[in-house]
């Protein structure tokens, strides 16, 4: 049995279902561009990173986005 891949931000974040539930990328099925939406929201942004270009699934999904 293979584990199924994240494909939205919070499956690969693992938030709670009460964060999700207050979430724009979750609450507008945007998991694949959450930066766009829900940058000043994320816990995680706010607890762990200055801005989403540090976020691992931003880092992710852009490998080739350079932030300077």
């Amino acid at each position: 049995m293979t584990k199924k891949k994240p494909q939205n931000c919070w499956e690969f974040m693992k938030c709670d279902i009460n964060v999700r539930k207050k979430c724009p990328a979750y609450t507008l099925n945007s998991g694949k561009e959450c930066w766009f939406l829900a940058s000043r929201f994320c816990p995680f942004l706010k607890e762990k990173f200055k801005s989403c270009f540090e976020c691992p699934w931003f880092k992710k999904l852009n490998p080739n986005v350079d932030k300077d």
